[in-house]
Parts: structure tokens; sequence; C-alpha cells
């Protein structure tokens, strides 16, 4: 190799330099003399490759170290210096600019917890971290959605068909107390809802429903934050109460006997709920998720009591670079009157254009640009199969069911922050759903760097089911479903 490089032959310098390392691969003089060949020769992609193998062969070589943080940074490799830096530290803690070098490669990582634990530890050796503690505490708290969030939500429909107007409300209000340099987090939210049904042809009067729930939630992560477990616990309480009237050909006139829920009646009660979720992180692109919920709920038997209900589930989900996602779900009910439900479905979310989308190092969308015009188009797909077979009630007969919905949705930003939203429904059945088409018609603002999210949509819903009593009458038939929805959700 010095012969050559006597005569300023650097590309057969190279080539000898290789062949040595091909017939002995540990020969670090070798390894060391092709990486400053590779240096001079401004080839960075195999100066990289040698000094990995370096490093593999004479771990302690700081030089070598060094210099491979170095080009990583330079070739935007950032993940892959974290490692070699954390040998850097492992070996000698008081170098201080490699403190910062590792915690600014988490930050640019996107790995906001371990950023906080590195500069922790970097500031008590001494290393002065200035604000960017401060501001990593900031970042994880917004990733984590730590800061105090509102929540609402309601909905003015009407079904044309029998006249019955159902009007829903909730709201929400949580707030997260963080221990970012902890593994775990805790927090408490307080949540009213309430759902009122009136009408003036078929269902006569007015009936409500009211739910107030105050959970803990506590956050426990493990392995970063690729592992994360949910546990919410907590009390919540029912009332229901009002009068209807029903006009039904089928029992004429219509009784309490055939009808329980036309007693004037008013009941509820209070009970401890709770849950909890897992979420594990597989890789950039494959999360796994299975919950467990315990909570109060009005029968669907004669609806006329309240009864206990457990559900239980699990998922697997599937993300694109563009936010396409590809979800499989399977969930059942437990509920203590004895009717259960099974539920499976597959929904695929596809963006076919539009999505302007920014990437980090790794490939990995991090966000989204909303600069006008910012449109997009994206079909959503979803089916769903639903077992009723363990399910009874005193009004209809359950039939097993297989729907399959189709949207097609368009999008188009007004400024950064304000867009509409125009979406097409259809759907069919192989029982109980014959036919459904519909379409909404919305405006939004969207804040993406405080997650903060209004929308005000207009909704026309046509479709035609089938639903046996237990008199085997058909109990629905078509029916059209107008009316205004809205949905909130404000960080402070």
């Amino acid at each position: 190799m010095d012969v050559y490089r006597a005569y300023q032959m650097p590309i057969q310098e190279i080539m000898v330099g290789r062949e040595v390392i091909n017939l002995d691969p540990e020969n670090v003089t070798a390894l060391e003399k092709l990486a400053f060949l590779y240096h001079d020769q401004d080839m960075p992609a195999e100066e990289i490759r040698t000094r990995e193998r370096l490093f593999e062969v004479d771990p302690d070589d700081l030089e070598n170290m060094t210099r491979l943080v170095q080009l990583y940074w330079k070739t935007g490799n950032i993940w892959e210096q974290i490692p070699i830096l954390r040998a850097i530290i492992k070996r000698q803690p008081d170098r201080h600019d490699d403190w910062m070098r590792l915690a600014a490669a988490y930050g640019a990582s996107g790995d906001r917890f371990n950023q906080l634990n590195t500069l922790d530890k970097a500031k008590a050796h001494g290393v002065n971290v200035g604000d960017m503690l401060g501001q990593a505490a900031d970042l994880h708290r917004k990733k984590l959605r730590l800061f105090p969030r509102l929540m609402g939500s309601g909905i003015f429909e009407r079904d044309d068909a029998s006249d019955v107007r159902t009007n829903r409300f909730v709201g929400e209000i949580a707030r997260m107390f963080p221990r970012l340099r902890q593994e775990w987090d805790w927090g408490a939210s307080l949540r009213q809802s309430h759902l009122n049904y009136s009408g003036k042809d078929f269902l006569k009067g007015a009936r409500n429903v009211d739910v107030t729930d105050f959970q803990f939630r506590t956050s426990i992560w493990t392995n970063g934050t690729r592992n994360r477990f949910d546990l919410v616990g907590g009390v919540s309480k029912v009332w229901v109460g009002g009068t209807l009237a029903v006009k039904s050909n089928v029992v004429s006139p219509p009784t309490i006997d055939d009808f329980p829920f036309l007693e004037d009646r008013i009941y509820g009660g209070t009970a401890a709920t709770g849950g909890g979720i897992f979420s594990h992180q597989l890789n950039n692109k494959l999360d796994l998720k299975f919950w467990v919920n315990h909570n109060l709920m009005e029968d669907i038997d004669a609806l006329v009591r309240l009864v206990k209900r457990t559900q239980a589930g699990g998922g697997i989900i599937y993300t694109w670079q563009d936010q396409s996602q590809l979800q499989f779900q399977y969930e059942q009910w437990h509920i203590s009157d004895n009717n259960n439900f099974r539920n499976a479905r597959v929904e695929l979310h596809r963006y076919l254009w539009g999505r302007d989308a920014i990437y980090d190092f790794r490939g990995r969308r991090v966000s989204f640009l909303r600069q006008p015009p910012a449109q997009s188009l994206s079909v959503r797909y979803r089916a769903d199969w639903l077992d009723y077979s363990s399910a009874s009630n005193l009004y209809q007969i359950y039939n097993n069911e297989v729907s399959n919905t189709l949207d097609i949705i368009g999008e188009a930003g007004l400024s950064r922050k304000w867009f509409i939203q125009l979406r097409g429904t259809a759907g069919i059945g192989n029982k109980v759903l014959k036919a459904l088409y519909g379409t909404s018609f919305g405006v939004g603002y969207k804040d993406p760097d405080n997650e903060n999210e209004i929308t005000i949509q207009y909704n026309f819903i046509r479709d035609e089911v089938r639903q046996e009593s237990q008199f085997n009458q058909a109990l629905v038939g078509p029916s059209t479903f107008t009316g205004l929805q809205f949905a909130l959700r404000w960080h402070f």
C-alpha cells in the first residue's frame, strides 16, 4: 500500500488494502489505512463501512469512534451514531460535547424519552445543558399529549321516516401530570354525556340518558416508548328518565307489557369502572394493541335498567409513510344480563394523492405540510362481522351480519389551518343492512403545532335495513337521517 502512495496512486492503494482485509479481516492497521484512504478520496459511504468494521475489531479506538460519529452526522445517519456515542461516553463520561451530541441525536430521531434521560445524566456530570432540558420536556409533553385537554362533540340528527330526533352531547376535560424523567405518568379526567330521544309521530315524548365519568389514568412506559400500559380506574354514574309513547301497527294500543320502556320511570346507578390498554410498537410501521374495559350502561334487552359491560379485544395496525392505515381488530362484549356480542373488523384507509409528508432521516413520516392548496383524496373501506348469537332483545330478533362500507374523502386546505372536507358513503350487508348511501360536508380548523382541532359538518344518510321483531314483523324500512355534527379537541 505504501509503494502506491509514494507514486500517488490512491485507487491502486485502495485495491491492495481491500485484498489485505479480505485475507485478514481483523487487520487493524490495514483497516485504519483504508479508512484514511477513503477519507482522502471523499468516499464517505466506503469510509463508514470500513470504520464500522474497525469498531467491531477494536471497540476501544476512540479516534475511530469519533470519526464515525462525524460521518454519521454528515451523511444524515443520525440514528446510527447513537450506539457509538453511548460507547464513547461509557469509556470517557467527561466528554461534555458527546453528551450533548447524544441528546441531540435522540431529539432528532424523535425519542424524547431518552433525550430527557440523557440530558439529566449530562447535567449530573457537570454538563451545561442550558435551555435544552426545558425545551425537550415541553416537546415530550406535546408528543404524549400531557397538556390539559378539552374534548367535546355533539350530534343533532333526525330520522325522517319515524320523525325521531336524537341529540347527543359529550364533553371531557383531562389533565395529565407528567413524570417525564421516570417511566410513568398519571392524570385524571371528567367526562359528561347527555343523550336525548324525542319524536312526534312514531315515537312521542322524550327520553334522556346522562352519564358522568370520573377516572384516574396511569401510563407506564418500558423499552423507551415502544411499550405502553394505560391503566384506568374510576366511577361512573348513569341517570335515565323521561316518558315515551309508541305508535305501533303491531300492538294496538301499545301497552307497558309489550313495551316496558314506555313506563314513566326514573332510574340510575353508580358503579366502579376501569380497564387497561397495552400498546407495543413492533417497528416504525406495525403496532399491536390490546384492551379491556369495564363500565356501566343501559340494558339493550328491554331498556328498563342498568347493566355492567366488559369489553375486551385486540388489534394490529400497519401505517404507511403517508399516514394510510390498515387495521385488523377483534372485540367481544360481555354484559351482565347475558347479552354478549362479538365483532371483527378490517379497515383500510388509503391516501390516493395529495398528502404532502415530511420524513425523518429513516424515511419515517413525522408530520404533514398544510400549505395551500394541500388537497388530498383518500378512500376508506370497512368490513364488519357482527355475531349476535348470544344476544336477546324483547322487541326484536338479532341476526348475525357482515356489512361493507366504502367512503371516498376529499379534503382541501383553505389556508395553513383551515380546511373543507367532502365525503361520499355507500354500504351493503348480507342480512340486516340492505343498502346505505350518503354524503357529508364539513369545515374545520386544525393547528398541527398544538394539535388543536375543531370541525363541524352536515350529514345526509339514506339506509334501508330489515330487522325482525318477536312478532315476525319488519321493524324498520328505508330511513333518511339528516343532521349536524361537531367535534372539538383543544390542548391548553
